[in-house]
């Protein structure tokens, strides 16, 4: 497993989140409804907003269309948002930015930017790109439409195509356009997919969903060699305290061995140094 600190490449400026926000919203089995969520927007009133705001998700959008789309191993990708309506809004700020890539790349190919054998490969992209297809996953609840709608948001086609196809299925089959997909609890924990390769982190998780968060994308697959989490709210320290519980045997974060585990992932600047290395040797 590799980690990436996106939000940091992004210069996000994101609020701390400190254990007990952590806590409540690791404590909820399931998507908060309207009701858990407004305790949680309570509970960080003043973080929520930051975390919420268009701006910034704009930026995470953008960012995750180009990270998925340029990827090397072209697995499955999959977005954990804070609750069902920033996965929602994700949604349409994604395929916003997905269109507006996939108009970038028709140009370049059409005005010639490209050679005759990376015009080949850039083609194959292109049709890679345009026939994937993106899906959000959350639990129902009651009145969702009306509550949906308050927030200027649509959640029929989403509830619709969640009720009358088996997106599960189609998610684990390698070979369905269905490849990116987002959630904010339905899927991370015991929803296992070998070729997802890519999980986009932006909820504050702690403990043992956390662990069970990370290992979604920690599945061995033909051709895949690493899982990538790319993080966009700081979770590193998250990981490696839910690893010291978790990862080790025992509550007290030393097995009984008094040796610290080692980090369940590693910088993605590790693998590029080990590619280089590699490269260099042959």
């Amino acid at each position: 497993m590799y980690y990436e600190n996106r939000g940091e490449y992004l210069g996000l400026k994101n609020p701390v989140i400190n254990d007990q926000i952590r806590a409540v919203i690791d404590a909820e089995s399931e998507d908060l409804d309207s009701d858990q969520r407004s305790r949680v927007e309570q509970l960080f009133a003043r973080e929520y907003p930051i975390l919420t705001a268009k701006k910034r998700l704009d930026a995470i959008a953008k960012d995750a269309v180009w990270h998925f789309c340029n990827r090397g191993y072209k697995g499955k990708g999959m977005f954990i948002a804070l609750d069902k309506l920033t996965a929602v809004k994700m949604y349409d700020l994604i395929t916003w930015h997905w269109e507006k890539y996939v108009e970038q790349l028709e140009k370049e190919v059409s005005n010639g930017k490209y050679g005759d054998q990376e015009l080949l490969e850039k083609s194959r992209e292109l049709h890679w790109i345009k026939e994937t297809e993106i899906c959000v996953v959350v639990s129902s609840e009651q009145n969702e439409i009306q509550k949906f709608q308050k927030w200027d948001l649509d959640i029929e086609p989403h509830r619709e195509k969640m009720n009358t196809q088996d997106l599960e299925t189609r998610f684990k089959n390698e070979d369905d356009p269905f490849r990116f997909v987002i959630v904010c609890a339905m899927w991370i924990t015991g929803f296992d997919v070998p070729t997802l390769s890519t999980l986009y982190l932006d909820k504050p998780l702690k403990s043992h969903t956390l662990m069970q968060a990370i290992a979604r994308a920690n599945r061995i697959s033909e051709g895949k060699n690493n899982g990538l989490i790319v993080d966009y709210i700081e979770t590193y320290t998250a990981l490696l305290d839910a690893l010291a519980i978790y990862g080790s045997g025992g509550e007290d974060g030393n097995g009984g061995g008094g040796e610290k585990p080692e980090p369940p992932v590693k910088p993605k600047e590790e693998l590029i140094e080990q590619l280089g290395r590699s490269n260099r040797n042959d």
